[in-house]
């Protein structure tokens, strides 16, 4: 577990404070840890006997957090830490912090309306508002004032108003993680307004690829604009030496897992890069 994410600083907090109120949100930036360490601070403290679900927006961010947890406590994916999206489920009968989508949690409502076996519920990214993620809440809301008053709820977000939402789940407890800050340079292309938005992020991706070092990450507004993009990339000389990936909701799993793979598997646990530089165009929205 890395020693220097902000989140560790709050870990006492947030532990006492959710077994006694049973609420809590928890704002925090993003790289604080919030989504990898949280959970296993649930695990950790031995208050939880039964599994910690923790819900996710996006399919390829439960499948890539449940393996980074997993390789911090040293198992598998599908051990004591697994994963469960739409086609694809990577858990077993010992799994003990599970990631899960917000559908997959309301299917489970359904057919276990009382969640039994379950006893934390983590609400990961919750900014990231959406009609599953609403009703979920709701529900578990609703389910923590009648029949699992013992069932505890953990909210977190970057960027949401806390007040509302302390507010919405019994004036709940709050607490605040500050999060470290990196040098971020902005700069506006040109461009008319005609240009077509893939020419002009392909090209500006050419005439930086011989002076930067590392990796792009081209967003785009939708599929038709990321293929588009990596048609125009896949012609251009000064990109020989990268590797181009789509990244957008529609893909299969294993397409979406290989744009966030890298290059050489060895360097994986090293340096968190490949040997090669790769182009990633990217529609984040339902990944």
């Amino acid at each position: 577990m890395p020693a220097d994410l902000p989140i560790l600083a709050r870990r006492e907090a947030i532990v006492s404070t959710l077994l006694v109120k049973r609420r809590l949100v928890v704002t925090a930036p993003t790289g604080s840890g919030k989504s990898t360490q949280l959970p296993q601070m649930l695990l950790d403290s031995g208050d939880y006997p039964d599994q910690i679900l923790v819900l996710e927006p996006r399919r390829i961010a439960a499948r890539m957090l449940a393996r980074r947890v997993a390789s911090e406590r040293g198992g598998r994916v599908g051990g004591e830490v697994g994963y469960s999206v739409r086609f694809d489920d990577q858990t077993s009968a010992g799994t003990r912090i599970a990631y899960v989508t917000e559908g997959l949690l309301l299917r489970r409502l359904l057919g276990e309306p009382n969640l039994p076996r379950v006893s934390a519920l983590v609400f990961d990214e919750f900014h990231e508002r959406n009609l599953e993620g609403d009703l979920a809440l709701a529900l578990a809301k609703r389910l923590t004032k009648t029949v699992r008053p013992d069932l505890a709820l953990l909210v977190t977000s970057a960027t949401i108003s806390s007040e509302p939402l302390c507010e919405y789940l019994g004036n709940c407890p709050l607490v605040e993680v500050e999060g470290r800050t990196y040098p971020v340079e902005i700069v506006h292309l040109g461009g008319g307004r005609e240009e077509p938005v893939w020419e002009l992020a392909a090209r500006e991706v050419t005439r930086q690829s011989a002076d930067t070092e590392g990796d792009f990450l081209v967003f785009m507004p939708g599929a038709y604009e990321i293929r588009r993009t990596i048609s125009l990339l896949e012609g251009s000389p000064s990109l020989k030496g990268f590797d181009l990936f789509p990244l957008f909701g529609d893909l299969p799993s294993e397409r979406q897992d290989a744009a966030v793979r890298l290059a050489a598997a060895d360097q994986m646990a090293a340096h968190g890069f490949g040997t090669d530089p790769a182009v990633m165009a990217a529609l984040m929205r339902g990944v």
